[in-house]
């Protein structure tokens, strides 16, 4: 079974792109944190406890799942954490591949479009999100079977994308197969993604805080 995950930072035109793929395929099953805080708490806006609202995003997941149907999960997913951990969590399901879209549409636009929304989010939260996005791109390591942008051109995001890059699935799956298929591959304890991330926070925490390891005698 194939998914999708929806990668973009608020009024990035997600809702757009998921309609575009329910149009293609009217199989597919929508899941957001919106429509989940207003189903818990009765208002989108409130953000509640995210304890409750992954709970429920799992019990829809695995209910859609179980049901044999596709889905599109809509949220910003703009952290690299927030991915990895979301993926670590699917990955109970092996029969379901996860493909990941990156919408790129530039800040201003983003900006622009959330002045258009009735409920709009905070500028700086774009901002911040976006950044944040820029800086760690989602990547197929971090556990997608597939990472795909969808640029934004001549004022528009081009959906049609997702169809030229859905058809090419079937040889990513096979390159992958062929490069893993009894591979004598050791890898290193840091190949992970994870924990290299973890590594390289590490090493910037004591480049930053050189005598870190020291702190329990020189600054209690």
């Amino acid at each position: 079974m194939i998914s999708h995950i929806l990668i973009g930072c608020p009024s990035s035109g997600k809702s757009t792109l998921a309609k575009y793929i329910i149009n293609q395929d009217s199989n597919y099953q929508f899941i957001s944190t919106d429509n989940t805080r207003k189903q818990l708490f009765g208002d989108e806006n409130i953000q509640g406890d995210w304890q409750l609202i992954e709970a429920e995003i799992f019990k829809q997941i695995d209910n859609y799942i179980q049901a044999g149907k596709p889905m599109i999960y809509d949220a910003t997913n703009a952290q690299r954490w927030w991915r990895i951990s979301l993926l670590e969590k699917l990955a109970q399901y092996e029969n379901v591949n996860w493909i990941g879209w990156y919408l790129k549409t530039p800040l201003n636009v983003c900006l622009d479009w959330n002045k258009k929304r009735s409920r709009q989010v905070p500028d700086d939260v774009i901002t911040n999100l976006y950044q944040s996005l820029r800086n760690f791109p989602p990547l197929p390591a971090e556990g997608f079977l597939a990472v795909y942008d969808i640029p934004f051109k001549d004022g528009k995001l081009e959906v049609n994308q997702f169809n030229d890059q859905i058809s090419k699935l079937n040889r990513v799956k096979v390159n992958r197969t062929n490069r893993t298929a009894n591979s004598k591959i050791q890898f290193h304890p840091y190949s992970r993604l994870l924990d290299f991330d973890r590594l390289f926070h590490l090493i910037s925490l004591i480049i930053k805080y050189p005598n870190l390891g020291n702190l329990s005698e020189s600054n209690p």
